[in-house]
């Protein structure tokens, strides 16, 4: 069927935006999976860690109504940027830190945070995750202690699957849980340090915690 100059024009404008959308996906995703390698590459993240709780945030949180899922997707590779910034034999000490130590890791969101502010095509979801994810439900969180939903929902999602792959994970300070004593320390943490709705709607999603630690 023959088209109308102002039908190709517009057909040619489309493939062009969808040509740069693609070309800046790709170059997007090259960059995630770059820094995900450095930081596990450095042990800061059980290997896989990025990819696990990039996907399980994206299943919650498209159930939790989170709008913008590919900022929150871009948040989970990127959340822990800021350990880069620390001293690698507080990273890798075995034991409980000392208050000098634990200060200097409390600074790793603020520092993520500052380096990816000024890159100006992050969503403000990804910068939000980012930021905010070591905030609590009770108020005890850091940095800013934000409580309850003063913390921004994809924060908030994150921090569930955070939470639930670093139980599962083996670390230098802690041997990995079984999935069943995972669930039952998940729920101990609702309503303090996690939204327990979110907690709830996670555990109940048919297949998302049992299939979760697959690399």
């Amino acid at each position: 069927m023959a088209v109308g100059p102002e039908t190709e024009r517009l057909l040619l404008v489309a493939r062009e935006a969808l040509e740069t959308y693609l070309e800046r996906r790709l170059q997007t995703e090259g960059a995630l999976e770059a820094i995900a390698r450095i930081l596990e590459g450095l042990d800061y993240e059980t290997e896989g860690h990025m990819r696990r709780v990039s996907r399980l945030a994206v299943l919650l949180g498209e159930r939790a109504g989170v709008e913008d899922l590919e900022g929150l997707r871009m948040g989970a590779y990127l959340h822990d940027l800021g350990k880069l910034f620390l001293p690698r034999e507080v990273l890798d000490k075995p034991g409980p830190l000392n208050t000098v130590e634990w200060t200097q890791v409390r600074t790793h969101p603020e520092m993520g945070h500052e380096v990816l502010s000024r890159i100006p095509f992050l969503p403000k979801t990804t910068l939000e995750v980012v930021l905010y994810h070591h905030e609590h439900w009770d108020g005890t969180g850091y940095p800013k202690g934000l409580k309850g939903e003063e913390i921004p929902l994809p924060a908030r999602v994150f921090a569930v699957v955070d939470v639930w792959d670093a139980l599962l994970s083996k670390r230098a300070y802690k041997p990995a849980l079984s999935e069943d004593a995972a669930r039952i320390e998940l729920l101990s943490m609702a309503g303090k340090k996690l939204d327990p709705g979110l907690v709830e709607v996670f555990l109940q999603v048919e297949g998302m915690d049992s299939k979760a630690h697959t690399p």
